[in-house]
């Protein structure tokens, strides 16, 4: 009314609240609620908040599928407070609300005889029994209220059908969808009926009790009123795109939205699947899991919000709550209360999922634990987890116990920082560690902070990550075939967009129209409307950069292992060629990003060739941070040049463009912080003395504090005292504590596993840092007896064994589908992808999943990969070995056919199992396709890791250590070998040489010719062999550079009789082997010599010779 001024508006709005929250607790506490047998089975509480405040309402949503009608404003956390403060049956006004309710009297206010009587805290106005804080109307003296409550009506009678129809549809946006669809399919004639017995009964009928997901959602914004009307409105429109985002992804993959509301706890959306209409087999894993992380990630990634969203499965009421007039389709559970606990939970890595569903979802294979909850509806707390893909589980699991640290994490925070805001060339952040001193933990953490920052300041960021290992130091650019197929959307990633950047209204339209379900688990960053295959979309980037065809297929053959496309060329690109395209493709596939962080773990066994190209990406790059891990320089070799290894640690790091640091032990307060988190209380509760121990005994290092926590809580060596803080159990718990080295307390753990375990983790150990399941099976088939009644086969015995030493922390366990060939795992073989698999979901189900997935396993420390071999015979794990290369050659078939990969890994075994003869021949193949693809310091590589294999150990004092050496070998060593061996070490040495030239490493392919010739002549078996032919290449290769080498091979006053020498043994060499085509090709070769130098008389009885040997008819091509 126009006589109603703003003050008595506002009494008469907050009065009547107040009345109808009085009323609320007055009738409804305490309220009982009878069976049908009018038997008293539970009674309701209630208790009220009273707000006051500037508030506003808007609609958000979409014309097509899903709207709410959102209420936001200051109120909302007054109403909260005044809640929390009112116990039941009890309603409490915020101190906004009471001065409402409770107005100065102006005379007194103006004479300055009171003070504002507004409370700090929320008052109890009301209660069960009386209203003590609602007076009576102060403005009812000076006039009537004229306050009347307001009527709308919509006119329907003049409406056709095509018009209600189309008000019913919009209607149904603001319903929930399984109520949307049920009233939407009713026949248009259906009548409405007033009866409300047939209501009740038809919400009764539609009502059930089943297992559903319940996804709690919560992105990290501020939806507060400003001053400001652009910034409201900029707000009004986030919240309208982060419904239609998760709107269009929730009904993608099949499941409903539920509810979009902002509380005091802040923005929060609840979806479900498993509802009414929307069953399908396998929704866990294709459904739920995939729709969480593509929500996560797209809000994180593209829209740059911070998001929190817990996942379980579970039990619930399903249907309609409330009475006739106001009802709403609800779901109620406990797994609902605990979706919505798990988004209070520390250290929230995204999205966390509850025991239920991670048993239902063991097909996804990868989960990272965190401590348990305590929640409503559950006796017990509830153990929870966070969903992995294999690339994230294969990079390292965020340790939610990690401690300290904070000054080295906040330096590389700011570099990042500092490079996102402004255009400028690579930097590279290195960080050294002793095994044990949590490198990897660190590496991770710093990953995942800096990465999240970034996105909290809005900066497009690219993080990619990869591990060094030692069997992928042999492979070529194994590090950027990872990265590639990475960063191409190969597999799924941190990438917030690889090929674009789109806006938050192109995002969503992306989504709209694009069959999300139909896109994979490990693709789900990847936004752009490009090709999916990830060899297509390197077609296209090819042939944007203008790389030649040749190019491409060496390329395509390192980085997706196109090897069918290999085309043999007598003349491959060389190899700056490959590096500086490699590089291209990596700028290419990241440009547009404020950062990429590329973080290498191990980087000390990372391959040489990838390091090239990591070079020359830091040398050419903008706004790419490398953060390195590696163990100290002094106890490892880097594989980098060393020109530019003295480049970055010199003047590089003078301009800044060059960090590092070594990670030390912890302090005495952080290692008495890593107690608190092991023994789940807070630091000030663990006894000074206790973590005074843990800190002398370990010196601080993170590795051994873990273990040894480890070893008290699974020993029981602690307790509470009578101060009631947590210290040592009893007066001989410190004594069991007592070891003096990390490797006892390590052998006590190794000790007190099962000898099947044991036997398993030699298995382990041989196969290298990381195995496929069907690989260890197939080996322990070989090796290990077992008894023909055993449960479950071998195989079962097996899974046991290592499910045994995940849960010691000895192993990680991986779990990759069939997409997944690019996750790296060591040289796995691609064909091990194709072993389907039955496995356990959880120790206590009893159902088996016949999955298409390869279960990966890798030591989870070095620690115990040194350990463990310590302990074993060489004779007991060569032969190991040897049942593992033939595990390989069955497994294949026809070795020839497979790629190196699969070669190298051979090649490992049978080195190893002491088969030199096989080890070199394989290496002899091996070398020779890396010369096909123009990798001539790869097979240079190859070829002397095979010929160590007859070199034995010197000792470093010698003054000369090598004299009296033949060749490279010690003369015991020749003198013992048998044919065999010498022939594959002469051609071993002969294709050095032929490599080495190729390198233009003149010199030293002269003396692998050389050595080869005087291996040849001065061991024992040399004069017994028929075949000389190895021999003819060794010639043919001195002669080339004597004549060709471009520079002196001996004194120049020497070089006439060298070449005399060298002639007349090739002579020898083809005489004795009785082949008259090469015999005559040696004596035209002495003859020429001579008629150069001369000697016309020796050169025409080197062509009579000739015309003896030579036979036109028989020997001419």
């Amino acid at each position: 009314s126009q006589n109603t001024t703003p003050e008595e508006y506002e009494y008469e709005c907050v009065s009547m609240a107040a009345a109808c929250g009085a009323s609320v607790v007055s009738k409804y506490s305490q309220f009982p609620i009878f069976d049908d047998e009018s038997s008293q089975i539970a009674t309701l509480n209630v208790h009220c908040g009273l707000g006051f405040g500037r508030m506003a309402c808007v609609h958000v949503g979409n014309d097509f599928s899903r709207r709410e009608y959102l209420v936001v404003g200051e109120t909302i956390e007054q109403v909260s407070e005044s809640c929390n403060a009112a116990s039941y049956g009890e309603l409490a006004a915020s101190p906004e609300a009471y001065d409402i309710l409770h107005p100065r009297n102006t005379d007194q206010a103006s004479s300055g005889l009171h003070k504002p009587r507004l409370p700090r805290k929320p008052k109890i106005i009301a209660s069960r029994n009386k209203l003590s804080g609602i007076k009576k109307n102060p403005y009812l003296k000076k006039k009537p209220s004229t306050f009347k409550k307001k009527n709308f009506s919509i006119p329907f009678d003049h409406m056709s059908t095509a018009s209600l129809r189309c008000f019913q549809k919009l209607l149904s946006f603001y319903v929930h969808p399984v109520v949307a669809a049920d009233e939407m399919t009713r026949p248009p004639n259906h009548a409405c009926t007033a009866n409300i017995k047939v209501i009740q009964e038809r919400h009764r009928a539609e009502a059930e009790l089943r297992s559903v997901y319940t996804l709690f959602i919560h992105p990290i914004i501020t939806a507060e009123l400003t001053n400001d009307p652009r910034k409201d409105r900029e707000m009004f429109k986030l919240l309208d795109d982060i419904l239609n985002l998760v709107t269009t992804i929730i009904d993608s993959f099949k499941g409903h939205l539920r509810q979009f509301i902002v509380d005091d706890k802040g923005v929060v959306l609840i979806a479900n699947f498993g509802l009414r209409g929307s069953i399908s087999p396998n929704m866990g894993v294709e459904r739920v899991l995939p729709a969480a992380r593509k929500i996560h990630n797209i809000l994180q990634n593209e829209f740059k919000i911070d998001n929190f969203i817990g996942v379980t499965l579970g039990k619930a009421y399903c249907g309609i709550v409330g009475g006739i007039k106001r009802h709403e389709y609800a779901v109620l559970g406990p797994s609902v209360n605990l979706a919505a606990r798990m988004l209070t939970m520390p250290n929230h890595p995204g999205v966390l999922i509850d025991n239920a569903l991670r048993q239902d979802t063991a097909q996804w294979g990868n989960f990272h634990s965190f401590p348990p909850l305590i929640a409503k509806g559950y006796t017990n707390p509830v153990p929870v987890y966070q969903p992995l893909t294999a690339k994230e589980a294969q990079w390292g699991k965020i340790n939610p116990k990690f401690v300290g640290r904070e000054d080295e994490i906040n330096k590389v925070l700011e570099i990042a920082t500092q490079m996102s805001e402004t255009e400028g060339p690579a930097k590279m952040f290195f960080i050294w560690g002793e095994s044990g001193s949590g490198k990897s933990n660190f590496l991770v953490k710093t990953v995942d902070i800096t990465r999240r920052h970034l996105i909290a300041l809005k900066k497009n960021v690219i993080v990619t990550r990869y591990i060094g290992n030692d069997e992928n130091s042999f492979v070529p650019f194994s590090l950027f075939r990872s990265i590639f197929l990475d960063l191409i959307g190969g597999i799924e990633s941190d990438v917030s967009s690889t090929v674009s950047h789109c806006s938050r209204a192109e995002t969503i339209a992306s989504l709209q129209n694009k069959d999300i379900l139909s896109i994979s688990r490990h693709t789900e960053c990847s936004l752009a409307p490009t090709t999916s295959r990830p060899d297509e979309l390197f077609k296209e980037i090819c042939d944007e950069l203008g790389a030649p065809p040749v190019l491409q297929q060496i390329i395509g053959y390192h980085l997706l292992g196109h090897q069918d496309n290999v085309v043999i060329q007598k003349n491959a690109p060389i190899l700056s060629e490959i590096v500086n395209f490699m590089s291209k493709i990596f700028v290419y596939v990241t440009q547009g990003s404020d950062l990429v962080i590329v973080a290498l773990d191990d980087f000390h066994q990372i391959d040489d060739l990838s390091l090239k190209v990591v070079q020359n990406v830091f040398e050419t790059g903008q706004n790419i941070l490398f953060v390195c891990g590696s163990r100290p320089i002094d106890q490892h070799f880097l594989h980098v040049e060393e020109d530019f290894w003295e480049n970055i640690t010199g003047e590089q790091k003078r301009c800044g463009r060059f960090y590092e640091l070594e990670l030390g032990p912890l302090n005495r307060d952080e290692i008495k912080q890593m107690c608190a988190m092991a023994l789940s209380c807070k630091s000030n509760n663990i006894d000074e003395n206790f973590a005074n121990d843990i800190f002398h005994h370990t010196s601080g290092m993170p590795y051994f504090a873990s273990q040894l926590l480890q070893h008290c809580m699974k020993n029981c060596l602690y307790s509470q005292l009578d101060t009631n803080k947590i210290g040592w159990g009893g007066k001989d718990s410190k004594d069991k504590l007592k070891f003096s080295t990390l490797d006892e307390l390590l052998l006590k753990r190794y000790d007190d596993l099962d000898d099947f375990v044991r036997k398993t983790l030699h298995l382990a150990l041989v196969l290298g840092s990381g195995f496929t399941i069907g690989e260890i099976v197939d080996l322990s088939e070989q090796t290990m007896v077992f008894h023909d009644n055993a449960e479950g086969g071998h195989a079962d015995f097996i899974h046991r064994s290592l499910d045994v030493a995940v849960k010691e922390g000895i192993l990680d366990e991986i779990v990759a589908s069939v997409q997944d060939k690019n996750i790296n795992f060591g040289m796995q073989n691609l064909s091990l992808f194709n072993h389907a698999i039955s496995f356990k979901a959880h120790d206590d189900d009893e159902v088996y999943f016949n999955c298409h997935v390869v279960k990966h396993f890798r030591f989870c420390n070095n620690i115990w990969r040194q350990r463990i071999s310590s302990l074993l015979l060489d004779s007991y794990k060569r032969d190991i070995h040897m049942h593992a290369a033939r595990a390989i050659e069955v497994r294949q078939g026809n070795i020839e056919d497979s790629d190196y990969q699969t070669k190298l890994r051979l090649f490992c075994h049978l080195k190893e199992s002491d088969n030199k003869v096989k080890a070199a021949n394989l290496a002899l193949d091996i070398g020779k396709s890396f010369v096909h693809l123009g990798l001539h310091s790869h097979s240079v590589h190859i070829y002397n890791v095979a010929l160590d294999m007859w070199r034995k150990s010197r000792h470093d004092d010698a003054k000369d250590s090598s004299e009296g050496d033949i060749g490279g070998f010690r003369a015991e060593v020749l003198d013992s070998i048998e044919a065999s061996d010498l022939v594959v070490m002469i051609k071993i040495k002969t294709a050095l040489g032929q490599a080495l030239g190729t390198l233009t490493d003149k010199k030293e392919s002269v003396k692998a010719f050389e050595d080869a010739l005087s291996v040849l002549k001065q061991t024992p078996v040399g004069a017994e062999l028929k075949d000389r032919s190895i021999v003819f290449p060794i010639y043919s290769g001195l002669f080339f550079l004597l004549k060709y080498g471009g520079f002196a091979m001996v004194d120049p006053s020497e070089e006439k009789e060298y070449e005399l020498v060298l002639v007349s043994n090739f002579v020898a060499e083809t005489k004795l082997h009785g082949d008259p085509v090469h015999y005559s090709r040696a004596l035209a070769m002495l003859g020429e010599f001579y008629g150069r130098q001369g000697q016309y008389e020796k050169a025409l009885g080197c062509h009579e010779k000739l015309k003896g040997v030579y036979d036109v008819d028989k020997h001419s091509a």
